[in-house]
């Protein structure tokens, strides 16, 4: 335990993460392969790979 809490730490705030939203989705099996071979976390590395797919799109469009 420690004797006293590090410098800054009285004010450190937890970021908020943005609530997920649970769904059904079918995947090829080989995809759902690729990431979990990755080890844990792989549900998280599939939404930032679909994420930054989508922010590439709103980019690249026109409004």
């Amino acid at each position: 335990m420690f004797e006293a809490d590090p410098p800054g730490w009285a004010d450190f705030k937890e970021p908020v993460a943005k609530p997920k939203k649970p769904i059904s989705l079918r995947l090829d099996e080989e995809v759902v392969e690729f990431f979990r071979d990755g080890g844990p976390g792989w549900q998280t590395r599939m939404n930032a790979v679909l994420r930054h797919f989508m922010n590439s799109k709103k980019e690249n469009s026109i409004v």
